[in-house]
């Protein structure tokens, strides 16, 4: 199981091609490396992406390894 946002990797993918961040299309993270060039906006899209996307999605997969793990499947 992967998952999956396609708003939010289209939106990564935009801020990286402006050089805001350092991001690899479908990789669990990003850098910011402009913070200054980024509006209040943008900052706030990309915490919700870091921490309420990719942090929740990430925790849920790594449990469902562990799930699956444990349980002989």
């Amino acid at each position: 199981m992967i998952p999956v946002s396609g708003d939010s990797e289209f939106s990564l993918r935009r801020v990286e091609q402006k050089g805001l961040i350092k991001y690899s299309p479908g990789s669990e993270q990003f850098e910011i490396i402009k913070s200054d060039e980024l509006n209040e906006k943008q900052t706030n899209a990309l915490n919700f992406i870091e921490k309420g996307i990719m942090g929740e999605y990430m925790r849920m997969e790594f449990n469902l390894q562990l799930t699956l793990q444990f349980s002989n499947y």
